[in-house]
C-alpha cells in the first residue's frame, strides 16, 4: 500500500468516526408518548421535546385527537386546557390530575419516548 492510500484511508476512517458521533449525540427526531388511564377515562398526550413542546396532540377515551397548546411548562411536568377541563401531569411521579367543575379526578401514566 502507497503512504497516499494510506492517509487518503485514515482520514476516511477518521471522517466516518467524527460523523458517526455527532449523529449519536445529535437527535433529529424526538416523540413522546405520554399515555395516562383511570377507571373509565383514558387519555394521551403527544409532543416532540419539552424544552419547545408549545403545542401537544391530545387524544381523549372518545378518540378526539386536538392540538393544544401549553399553559406553563417545568421540568417536572406540564399544564394544560381542554374543553372544560385543566390538565397538570407530572412526569416524576407519572400521575395525572384532571380538574373539571371542582372536581379532580387522579391518572395513572406511563410515558414511553422515541428518538431517531
Amino acid at each position: 500500500m502507497k503512504r497516499k492510500d494510506r492517509y487518503i484511508l485514515i482520514s476516511f476512517i477518521v471522517c466516518i468516526f467524527v460523523v458517526f458521533v455527532f449523529m449519536t449525540k445529535n437527535t433529529r427526531f424526538e416523540s413522546n408518548l405520554i399515555s395516562c388511564k383511570r377507571p373509565g377515562n383514558k387519555i394521551q398526550v403527544t409532543y416532540g421535546k419539552l424544552d419547545s413542546a408549545q403545542g401537544i396532540t391530545f387524544k381523549s377515551s372518545n378518540g378526539e385527537e386536538v392540538k393544544i397548546t401549553v399553559t406553563s411548562k417545568s421540568s417536572v411536568g406540564l399544564q394544560f386546557s381542554h374543553g372544560n377541563s385543566e390538565y397538570l401531569i407530572n412526569l416524576e411521579k407519572s400521575i395525572a390530575t384532571e380538574v373539571r367543575k371542582g372536581e379532580t379526578a387522579f391518572y395513572q401514566c406511563e410515558q414511553s419516548r422515541f428518538k431517531m
